[in-house]
């Protein structure tokens, strides 16, 4: 073990949601686990912050 080298220090995020506080951060390569209700408002603030992606459309 004392031959492989310490990994890059983590670059991480708060998702935004202010009912969550600091009990949750996000990172590359990382696992989230959400219920319901945090995929809900996750979904709400992709909506409200990735406009430009607009809805989904069937590709011909």
């Amino acid at each position: 073990m004392s031959d492989l080298p310490d990994p890059p220090p983590m670059t991480i995020w708060s998702p935004g949601f202010n009912s969550w506080g600091h009990r949750c951060k996000l990172a590359a390569g990382t696992l989230s686990v959400m219920t319901d209700r945090e995929i809900a408002d996750a979904d709400r603030w992709i909506n409200e912050h990735y406009l430009f992606m607009g809805p989904s459309r069937p590709v011909a």
